[in-house]
């Protein structure tokens, strides 16, 4: 290679030289490739459906247990060409809240466990701190230091919790809408489209990590609302690396709701007449689109969900503490098991928890739900542009 070509080359190849040179484009339709994103409008599935399906727990389980410092990622469109660019679209979604409810818990006086009725707790002091539902955490920042438990027909005997039947007298349960939430208003779209709720009454401090073991201020609680949504998403692929994030989330609100934050209507349809057989139906304002649930079907994810979401969590005891789950457990070290953290971070693990739990479960249900919407899209030499029905 002479000195003049390797000059020449060196010069074609330097960023500066290929920044400047244009590359000339033209978008040509044509029919073959595959540019295909997935979106829903529905939560069903074929009938007859007695057991919720087990990608569905898969799923629930799989946001469980992912790394809580680290946010699932949304199912990612899919194109041949390597470089596709999507409109933003929408599609129904399950999303997740997480509100603080700490004011509302009433520590009672400290007092003895007892023999032994707290497992390893043998004769230390322990509080009640009570919710205004009856949910209570028996425990305290050496004892035991999280329980997680839901509103049920009646309290029980239980050292940790109240229990008893879940579905109260009329079977309906707290689901579309969410009948037993005290942080969220019964007119937030929330509500309305709530698949479960659940509440975490715990301590801030564990005693290994602070020198108070008794602290007169140490219980804390919050509220956990999943629910239905409609997320936009901005999906593209770019040198075979595909991308899809949510741009806007849309909560579900009431029919007839006067609010002004009411997003969507929801009305039951009226083709069965059976409460648990219904179909509701939900219309997003802003957003195109007719998204609907069955809502038999959203009653076995919500037994599903609060089947997990139950149990108590010790820092010092671990598995030998009466009533820890694989749940509770989870939780409970995600919470406590990395060194003190403030009230503000205590709630960010439970909203980064549950939050996986709600993408996980989207992305599950979009894809089988409702098939791959498949776009319109043109050649280029840089892009496919797919267009999806909004």
């Amino acid at each position: 290679m002479t000195a003049a070509t390797a000059l020449l080359t060196s010069f074609l190849l330097s960023p500066l030289t290929q920044g400047a040179i244009m590359y000339p484009t033209r978008s040509v339709e044509v029919g073959g490739g595959t540019a295909v994103a997935a979106r829903s409008e529905s939560y069903s599935h074929p009938t007859p459906y007695d057991n919720l399906d087990t990608r569905e727990k898969q799923a629930v389980q799989s946001g469980i247990y992912h790394a809580v410092d680290e946010e699932v990622r949304p199912l990612q469109p899919l194109c041949s060409s390597g470089n596709c660019q999507w409109q933003n679209f929408s599609s129904l979604a399950v999303c997740s809240a997480v509100a603080d409810v700490s004011d509302l818990v009433v520590p009672d006086q400290a007092t003895s466990s007892g023999g032994g009725s707290l497992g390893g707790a043998k004769n230390e002091l322990t509080n009640e701190a009570r919710l205004p539902n009856g949910l209570f955490l028996a425990g305290s920042t050496t004892t035991y230091n999280l329980n997680i438990s839901w509103p049920q027909g009646s309290p029980s005997s239980s050292t940790t919790s109240g229990g008893g039947e879940a579905y109260g007298t009329d079977g309906r349960g707290s689901f579309l809408p969410a009948r037993t939430s005290l942080a969220f208003s019964q007119r937030d779209g929330r509500v309305s489209s709530a698949i479960a709720n659940f509440f975490l009454v715990y301590t801030n401090q564990t005693g290994e990590l602070a020198s108070d073991p008794q602290p007169a201020d140490a219980f804390r609680a919050a509220e956990v609302l999943l629910h239905f949504c409609v997320n936009t998403y901005e999906a593209s692929t770019s040198g075979g690396a595909s991308t899809s994030r949510v741009v806007h989330s849309s909560t579900l609100a009431a029919d007839n709701e006067a609010s002004s934050n009411a997003l969507v209507a929801v009305r039951n349809d009226a083709s069965s007449s059976s409460p648990q057989a219904h179909r509701v139906r939900l219309h997003a304002a802003g957003v195109k689109g007719v998204y609907s649930v069955e809502r038999g079907d959203v009653e076995l994810l919500n037994r599903y969900l609060l089947s997990l979401f139950s149990g108590t969590y010790s820092y010092r005891y671990g598995k030998s503490g009466v009533g820890e789950t694989a749940t509770s457990e989870a939780l409970g070290l995600a919470m406590f098991g990395g060194g003190p953290r403030g009230d503000d971070e205590l709630r960010a693990v439970v909203g980064n928890l549950t939050t996986n739990v709600a993408i996980s479960l989207t992305n599950t249900q979009v894809p089988w739900i409702s098939s791959l919407c498949c776009c319109l899209f043109y050649f280029s030499t840089s892009f496919f542009s797919c267009h999806l029905p909004l």
